[in-house]
């Protein structure tokens, strides 16, 4: 970025912001990564991207919608994105073992331990069936549901019996995640993280080629 935050709101006070948006965003997400939603607050993120409160909420409205845009940049990020990229006939176990390894990856590499945001913020939410913490869970529903059509896919490929019960499996592995998520935060070491990882998806049935 050519200009910091608090350089072009300086600029732009008065008139519409020029800032590298995603930038910003992909600045915010951090923040709430290693803070969480409830103890972070507008004013403190308006001091540490350098930008006044009252950008912010021209910007982006109140603390809650600006999480939701640098989850939303979270999600686009994440190695599981790439579970999208599934097509029909494809074996689904080389997948979910690729994933696997960019997520281990991710996590031994992360020197602030930070887990799993999703994880994170439902955890800390009074309510979880608030407005921010449904929109949490339909993101989660959403990726429950593509790994249920990733298993159907399996079960029709062979690579799974088939009396295999598709959302019970895919319930299953969201369930893997999540303590996954949370054990990683104290596993540094990636060959580990690894072999727990594969070794959940063999206990499934998949292979890796």
């Amino acid at each position: 970025m050519k200009n910091t935050a608090q350089e072009e709101d300086k600029k732009c006070r008065g008139r519409p912001c020029s800032y590298n948006r995603e930038e910003l965003v992909e600045q915010v997400m951090g923040l709430f990564w290693d803070q969480g939603f409830a103890s972070l607050s507008l004013n403190e993120i308006a001091q540490k991207t350098g930008l006044t409160r009252a950008s912010l909420y021209n910007a982006f409205g109140n603390k809650e919608t600006l999480f939701l845009e640098a989850y939303k940049y979270y999600l686009e990020q994440s190695p599981y994105k790439r579970l999208g990229d599934y097509k029909d006939g494809d074996l689904v176990g080389p997948l979910l073992y690729s994933v696997a390894n960019d997520i281990c990856s991710h996590f031994a590499n992360d020197e602030k331990k930070r887990g799993c945001l999703t994880i994170n913020v439902l955890s800390e939410l009074p309510d979880p069936n608030c407005t921010l913490g449904q929109k949490i869970t339909d993101a989660y529903n959403e990726k429950q549901k593509i790994f249920e059509h990733l298993i159907i896919s399996a079960i029709k490929n062979g690579e799974l019996p088939k009396n295999t019960n598709p959302e019970i499996t895919a319930n299953t592995i969201m369930v893997f995640m999540s303590g996954f998520g949370i054990f990683a935060k104290n596993i540094s070491d990636e060959q580990t993280l690894k072999d727990i990882y594969h070794n959940f998806l063999a206990s499934l049935g998949f292979k890796p080629r």
